[in-house]
């Protein structure tokens, strides 16, 4: 996970999704995400960018610090279900306390 503070002084942290080595894919990555997200001190915005737009969606699910979702070149899934064992995960605009604006 890479840790720095950008030019408007906000920190900025981008995990290493796990999708990028062997064996992980998209459940992987929200996980990394999310722990990512529980490591910041709130309000926390988070960025997805292409198949980041799905990582975040599920990533920010329940993460009342997540104040803002911002996709690029993405679109918005509302609800995603885990294959493992059919959880329903709310996600993107249904997230508790995501802005929609």
């Amino acid at each position: 996970m890479n840790l720095r503070r950008g030019h408007s002084g906000f920190d900025v942290v981008a995990p290493d999704l796990p999708s990028h080595r062997l064996n992980a894919g998209l459940l992987e990555d929200a996980e990394e995400v999310k722990s990512a997200i529980r490591g910041c001190a709130g309000p926390v915005v988070v960025a997805g960018w292409s198949y980041g737009g799905d990582v975040i969606g599920l990533a920010a699910a329940g993460e009342e610090n997540v104040v803002r979702l911002v996709y690029v070149s993405s679109i918005p899934q509302p609800v995603q279900e885990d294959p493992r064992d059919g959880d329903i995960f709310a996600a993107s605009l249904s997230c508790s306390g995501i802005g929609t604006s």
